[in-house]
């Protein structure tokens, strides 16, 4: 198959989802495709896709991810504390680390007064977490698979 029909059958199946959210075809192509990726069976040493959206203020990033995906259905959409640490992730309870996007409106806010070690430690959750499906430290141990929305 040639990746111009591979192309043309991922737009088939997300264009229906894309109309509805009209304005924001674009970026919902990239957020869309990512999040189906929880549905894949996938082997133990692959990870799911996550997706880091850099584009312009005012382009619908917190109008799509806040208000329509995860406000619609936290089922699938925890939420998350607007800052948060590594220390505090993993008291989250076990359900939050199965099968869930995690979104993260604001990098910048997420980041903003993080010590060096602070933001060391987030990276290596989410690094570890994302990549082999479970972390743990101190004894604590969390397991699951997760895909993460991240904007800035």
């Amino acid at each position: 198959m040639s990746i111009r029909s591979k192309l043309k059958a991922t737009w088939q199946l997300i264009k229906p989802i894309a109309e509805h959210l009209y304005g924001y075809s674009l970026i919902s192509i990239a957020v869309i495709v990512n999040i189906l990726t929880l549905n894949v069976k996938i082997n133990s040493d692959e990870s799911t896709n996550s997706v880091l959206l850099i584009i312009p203020s005012g382009s619908g990033k917190t109008t799509l991810l806040h208000h329509i995906l995860q406000k619609s259905n936290p089922r699938w959409f925890p939420e998350l504390p607007e800052k948060f640490f590594e220390s505090e992730i993993l008291r989250e309870p076990d359900g939050t680390f199965e099968g869930k996007v995690w979104v993260q409106d604001d990098l910048i806010t997420t980041f903003r007064g993080t010590s060096t070690k602070q933001r060391e430690q987030l990276m290596g959750f989410f690094n570890t977490f994302l990549m082999k499906g479970e972390y743990g430290r101190k004894g604590i141990r969390k397991k699951g698979r997760i895909v993460c929305v991240r904007a800035c």
